[in-house]
C-alpha cells in the first residue's frame, strides 16, 4: 500500500458562471470528497486560489479510479508517492549496502 500526495487544480472550463450552477457543482464536489474520505483519502484541502492537495492512501489503481471520477472537473498538477521516515530510512540502508557492495577492495 502506498501513500500519495495529489496537487489539484479546478478547470476553469468545468466552473460554471451561474452561481445556481456553480454551487450545484460544488456540492456535488464536496460529496465526492466525502466519499473518497471513506475510501482512502487521509487528508484534502482547498487553497483560495482554486488549487488544493489530497492525501490518497492505498494502491495506485484505485488512486486512479478516483482521478478518473473527477477528472472532468480538476487536473492535477503533481501526484507523488510519500515515503514515511522508516521506510525513507530502509531505501536508505539498502542503498548503502548495493553502494558498498559496488564499491572495490582496497
Amino acid at each position: 500500500m502506498g501513500k500519495y500526495l495529489m496537487l489539484w487544480r479546478m478547470k476553469k472550463e468545468a466552473v460554471p458562471s451561474d452561481p445556481e450552477e456553480y454551487d450545484k457543482l460544488i456540492n456535488m464536489l464536496s460529496l465526492m470528497v466525502r466519499q473518497a474520505m471513506e475510501e482512502g483519502v487521509t487528508d484534502w484541502g482547498v487553497f483560495a486560489n482554486n488549487e488544493g492537495y489530497a492525501i490518497f492512501e492505498g494502491n495506485f489503481e484505485d488512486l486512479m479510479v478516483g482521478q478518473r471520477l473527477i477528472a472532468p472537473y480538476v487536473e492535477y498538477i503533481d501526484v507523488q508517492q510519500v515515503l514515511n521516515v522508516e521506510d525513507a530510512d530502509k531505501v536508505h540502508r539498502e542503498s548503502m549496502n548495493v553502494m558498498k557492495a559496488m564499491t572495490p577492495p582496497q
